[in-house]
């Protein structure tokens, strides 16, 4: 098994700065707008949501309360109907977004996570990467300015060094960004740093490492190999992660998600550890738990081996938990 190597692999990020990297070869271009049109099921769900949410929730916690005892905080099984949920908790949260300034780690443009916030009242919104997209920005400038209502600006950068000022925002939002955060110790204090007096954050992260599928990859060769990260040797490992042919019969979704596995670029923590990252400078006001399902059927389907990570001493909870997302609120 890896654990060991994983662990070694997780000291020796802890400390280190994230890697930058450059502009890649090819850029995005500005999509046109599209009136970002949300569909009848769409607006169904967040209608049903703030009621349909914590029956889930509840039932969940329930049939999994052995498992989850000690763990004070909400737990789903899926994401159905949760991220309607917190995405209206936050907003509850932020209150009016007249003037607010904003900061959305690990993206370019074209994202969903950006392009939601071009048309509300803020008035800055702040895009940042490790990977530099300022070439795609400056020569896609003219239209975004049109379509971008608060004033926009990329940022070339880390959550461990934010090139921000002290106080320079007052909302924060992530998706899938935390999982791939080697020093979260200092990006948590770097987030606090750059938010204004209360300022909120709300960060959705997943898969976690020690889940199924954890690695972003070795799920798409079947339910079997979705903890090969964590059960195989390094060196078997790696071998598989390098041979290409079996991911590139699966379509070139699953050829490329092997980038972040051959890459290392993991947190490696497991979802205790990120909450204790953050309780230094943030209040927890809302910790949303997400069990995989995969992971309960693989733990159905090969208890032999669910066993064997057990006895490796890794927990149930660790092993179950697919996502999380947590709504901070600076001290």
């Amino acid at each position: 098994m890896r654990l060991e190597v994983i662990r070694e692999i997780q000291r020796q990020r802890a400390s280190a700065s994230q890697p930058l990297y450059p502009a890649p070869e090819s850029l995005p271009a500005v999509k046109p707008d599209d009136g970002n049109p949300v569909s009848l099921k769409r607006r169904l769900m967040h209608l049903l949501a703030p009621v349909a949410f914590p029956v889930k929730s509840m039932f969940c916690s329930m049939s999994n309360q052995a498992i989850f005892s000690d763990w004070k905080h909400r737990v789903t099984t899926g994401y159905r109907f949760s991220e309607e949920w917190l995405t209206r908790r936050f907003h509850q949260e932020i209150g009016s977004m007249d003037g607010r300034r904003v900061l959305i780690p690990g993206t370019h443009f074209n994202t969903r996570e950006a392009r939601r916030w071009f048309g509300r009242p803020v008035s800055e919104l702040h895009l940042l990467d490790i990977v530099d997209w300022s070439p795609a920005f400056a020569s896609g400038a003219a239209e975004l300015e049109r379509l971008c209502l608060p004033k926009l600006s990329f940022h070339h950068g880390t959550l461990d060094k934010l090139p921000l000022v002290d106080g320079a925002v007052d909302v924060m939002e992530s998706c899938a960004v935390l999982e791939h955060v080697g020093n979260m110790k200092d990006s948590a204090k770097e987030m606090a740093r750059i938010l204004s007096p209360d300022g909120l954050a709300l960060h959705r992260f997943g898969p976690l490492y020690f889940t199924h599928g954890g690695d972003h990859c070795s799920a798409a060769l079947g339910l079997d190999h979705g903890y090969d990260h964590l059960l195989l040797d390094d060196a078997p490992y790696v071998k598989q992660l390098q041979d290409s042919a079996p991911y590139e019969r699966l379509g070139q979704e699953a050829s490329d998600s092997r980038y972040w596995a051959l890459q290392g670029i993991f947190s490696f923590l497991k979802p205790q550890e990120y909450l204790d990252a953050f309780t230094p400078w943030f209040e927890l006001v809302e910790v949303l738990t997400v069990v995989s399902e995969e992971a309960l059927a693989f733990r159905s389907a090969r208890p032999d081996l669910w066993n064997t990570l057990l006895k490796a001493g890794l927990e149930e909870k660790d092993l179950l938990i697919g996502s999380m997302s947590v709504i901070l609120r600076k001290h």
